[in-house]
């Protein structure tokens, strides 16, 4: 990509100066300085990567969540029928099911990346439920 910046003449000569003071071309510095400035660019995943943080990021429809709660509450509550009870059952082991996918899926990410399953997950910001 080409940028053409129009800029003070003051300005160009300390540039011109600051590049020269290290020994190398103008547009060289520049790009070096915007890219000091703008920090390190994100790293690009490899499409295995990709993939797999796509599949750990599945879970549980938002509305299926909010029946669990609703029906544990129901449970605390000591007003869950039969029907609800066994609902409960269901979308327990559903959760259950899709988390045990979720770690198949690190576990197999940490290997792409050479980490141990906990660095990954402290890379990532996930916190084991307390048990």
């Amino acid at each position: 990509m080409t940028l053409t910046i129009d800029l003070p003449s003051e300005l160009e000569a300390r540039l011109r100066e600051a590049a020269a003071r290290q020994g190398v071309d103008a547009r060289l510095y520049v790009l070096r300085a915007v890219e000091e400035r703008l920090g390190p660019s994100q790293a690009r995943l490899s499409p295995v990567e990709a993939d797999l943080l796509q599949r750990v990021n599945l879970g549980l429809p938002e509305p299926a969540w909010a029946r669990y709660h609703e029906l544990v509450a129901k449970r605390r509550g000591e007003t869950l029928s039969g029907e609800e009870h066994a609902e409960l059952i269901a979308l327990s082991d559903r959760i259950e099911e899709l988390n045990a996918r979720r770690i198949e899926h690190l576990i197999a990410l940490a290997r792409v990346r050479g980490v141990t399953l906990d660095a990954l997950m402290a890379q990532l910001g996930i916190t084991p439920p307390n048990g």
